[in-house]
């Protein structure tokens, strides 16, 4: 087994994906890792919805992807290929996707979806399966699409997605990016 700042760095954000679904054990496994995440007073509130039909993902990562626009960077230099017009779907074609929701009401909603997102994705990689993290999820699910999704999954209207994992085998990995200097501060 690696050691976790082993796999924190060996991590990237892929947006290649085989076709191929995701074992039962592996999914199971990683989401263990979501659920076991941190959370704010304990309350568990973070619901995990993993759907692995390929229309309605594509579906909604096309909304996804429409709703980018805005979010897109001025400063090209990090070479993403988050900014490349050609690609219809925020989804990248991954085989499993697990939308993270919490009330809208519980004042810690964002931090508990994001710790248990990063639990996901470390997880994932720990065992070789590629994921990136996507956001826009409140909007997306601001839709027809999202809100007739939402009422199939049993969430109702007080439900927001804070957080969207893509998963699946790497079809093609990242290179590490040299981390910047002067980030962190002491007093």
């Amino acid at each position: 087994m690696k050691a976790v700042l082993e796999v924190i760095k060996e991590r990237r954000s892929i947006r290649f994906f085989k076709e191929e679904q995701i074992k039962k054990e592996e999914l199971e496994k990683i989401l263990e890792a979501g659920l076991w995440a941190p959370c704010a007073g304990n309350l568990q509130a973070v619901k995990f919805v993993v759907v692995q039909d390929k229309r309605l993902n594509d579906e909604l990562g096309k909304i996804n992807r429409e709703l980018f626009g805005a979010a897109r960077r001025n400063d090209k230099s990090s070479g993403s290929i988050a900014d490349d017009d050609s690609i219809k779907s925020a989804f990248y074609k991954a085989p499993v996707v697990i939308y993270l929701f919490a009330p809208d009401n519980y004042p810690y909603a964002i931090h508990d979806c994001c710790v248990a997102s990063q639990n996901i994705m470390l997880e994932a990689a720990e065992i070789n399966i590629g994921s990136v993290c996507i956001s826009r999820g409140e909007k997306t699910f601001e839709t027809e699409l999202g809100k007739k999704s939402k009422e199939k999954w049993g969430l109702d209207s007080t439900y927001k997605c804070h957080s969207i994992i893509p998963l699946g085998y790497i079809s093609k990995n990242g290179k590490p990016q040299p981390r910047k200097e002067n980030r962190i501060i002491f007093d």
